[in-house]
């Protein structure tokens, strides 16, 4: 990390703490029309319930300084929110934001590529096709006619997923891209896959399903 980034972390830092700050201080000068003093108590309960279900983990909250008095206290808090052992669907009911499912169809292809079945990539394709115009055409028609309906099938498999559980169909977003090069640059590094491990557990629970179920893009003429 760089001292600009450092700069870069700090000033963001600041920001958010003052604005927290500022809604926080407002919220405890509310006044209920009838019962008086609001309850401050719940209001910073549920609020902070809602930020672990938007993460997708309640860990995720105390992560940056484990075993600290106040890593101690908020997680105190939060299993009073939402129990000891919320799963991930206990903690969508609380989410404020959406479930951004995205898909990049060149990315999955080129990490699969080689696997039992798996299309070639189309770098590759044009690559080996490279002397023959009319081929590269053909190619690249087959691979964006491919892509496209791959990802109207992912998609699809998102949504019937989210439909078996009550409340997260309207929640559950999907993006694809389905550009069938995978040139990318530091400028526009393009819409990433998400990987386990690394996601929002949901996010990666509607991808894969929907991956496993759709199995790869079958492209005309390929394996």
């Amino acid at each position: 990390m760089t001292q600009d980034d450092d700069s870069t972390y700090k000033a963001d830092y600041d920001r958010h703490w003052n604005q927290a700050v500022k809604t926080l201080t407002a919220a405890a000068r509310l006044e209920h029309p009838r019962h008086g003093t609001v309850d401050f108590a719940d209001f910073l309960a549920t609020a902070l319930r809602a930020t672990a279900a938007n993460l997708g983990d309640p860990h995720a909250l105390t992560a940056g300084r484990p075993g600290a008095w106040e890593s101690a206290a908020l997680s105190e808090l939060l299993h009073g929110a939402l129990g000891l052992n919320p799963t991930m669907f206990d903690l969508a009911q609380y989410r404020t934001e959406p479930i951004q499912v995205i898909l990049n169809v060149a990315e999955l292809v080129l990490v699969e590529e080689g696997a039992p079945g798996a299309p070639q990539s189309y770098d590759d394709a044009v690559y080996e096709a490279r002397d023959d115009d009319n081929l590269v055409t053909e190619i690249s028609r087959q691979y964006v006619e491919a892509y496209s309906a791959y990802a109207e099938q992912f998609a699809a498999a998102v949504q019937a997923e989210a439909e078996k559980h009550p409340g997260l169909s309207d929640l559950v977003t999907v993006t694809v891209d389905t550009n069938i090069t995978t040139t990318v640059t530091l400028d526009t590094p393009g819409v990433e896959n998400p990987s386990e491990g690394d996601s929002d557990p949901l996010v990666w629970h509607f991808w894969s399903n929907a991956r496993e179920n759709v199995g790869l893009p079958m492209i005309q003429g390929g394996p």
